[in-house]
Parts: C-alpha cells; structure tokens; sequence
C-alpha cells in the first residue's frame, strides 16, 4: 500500500484491516487461533495481540493531539507530504517484508489470548482509529505532529502517523493470515 497523503486513503486502509481480520480469524477456534508455526514465530493471536497493544496505547495520545490541534486551529487540506523518516518508518512496514523487527518488550503479546475477547478488542480499537481519522478531517497532517508508542520523544506527522499504524496493521494481519496458510495449521 503506498504512503497515504490524506484522511480517505487512511480510512479505507483501517476499513480493509478490520475486513481481513474478520476473514482470517472467520470459524477459528482457540487452539487454532494459539497455534504457533515452530518454537518463537507468533500465532494468529499474538499478532492480534501486538496490534491490540500499540494501537490502544496509541490512541490517547492521538485524541489529544487531535483535539489540541483544533483548539489551535492548525488546518490544512491535502496532499499531505511527510519527510524522508516518516516515510522510512512506513516503507519498511509494507508488504512483503524486508526486514523482521524484535518487538519492543512492551509490546510483546502474551503467548495465549481468547479469540472473541482479542477480536472484540482489536475492532473497539480500529474503529476508535477510524473515529479519530475522521475528526482529524480539515487538520494539516503534516504540522500536527505526534510521538509514536514507545518512544514518544520520535514526533511523526499526525497523517504520516496514521498511514504508519494502517501500514504495520496490515504486515501483522498478513502474518497472522501466513500462519492459518502453514501446511501444518490445524484443522
């Protein structure tokens, strides 16, 4: 998927997330959905699981630069251009991937979860991004800045940030979909 330079390109990317987390968590039981490949590869769940943790922590921040934003009135219309990191940090997110990341200790899932409880979770938390994407219609995503969960001190482009988040959504979910792909998943 490429950079998204406005809200509607963000918006239909975290619609199409929650639409294939819904196909590749479709009729999974449990087990199925903590099954792991091989010893330190995620499950389905631990994905799931990743993302319910960066995106939740995410959103407060989020809110309130939104909110500080058009208190503010920092407005804008797009195109929306983001500088060379930016863009860095959502290149090296995208499909297929180039390089595998060790996920902050923070942010490292538990090995097992409960598929409806983690599923419930991860759309409240999706559908608060596309809330949040859609009151930041009318800002300048490109002056509004935010930190990036961990490490707030990196400030990143309201919109770039948004196009990050969709972005590593959409990495995860298609990990999750290569392990219900193994030869060996169970049926």
């Amino acid at each position: 998927m490429p950079i998204h330079t406005d809200l509607e390109g963000v918006i239909t990317h975290l619609k199409t997330n929650l639409a294939s987390a819904d196909t590749i968590l479709l009729g999974l039981s449990n087990s199925q959905f903590n099954w792991s490949p091989e010893p330190g590869r995620w499950s389905i769940a631990q994905c799931i699981g990743h993302l319910n943790l960066i995106n939740g922590q995410d959103l407060p921040r989020l809110a309130s630069v939104i909110d500080t934003a058009r208190t503010q009135g920092v407005k804008g219309t797009g195109p929306f251009h983001y500088g060379w990191l930016s863009r860095k940090f959502i290149i090296l997110m995208e499909l297929p991937p180039t390089k595998k990341f060790k996920s902050p200790k923070q942010f490292t899932p538990p090995p097992e979860a409960v598929i409806d409880t983690s599923l419930a979770e991860y759309r409240r938390i999706s559908n608060e991004l596309l809330q949040l994407a859609q009151k930041a219609r009318g800002l300048d995503l490109s002056k509004v800045k935010t930190g990036l969960a961990g490490v707030p001190v990196i400030k990143m482009p309201l919109g770039a940030r948004f196009s990050l988040l969709a972005t590593h959504d959409t990495r995860h979910l298609w990990q999750a979909d290569q392990v219900r792909k193994d030869a060996h998943f169970p049926q």
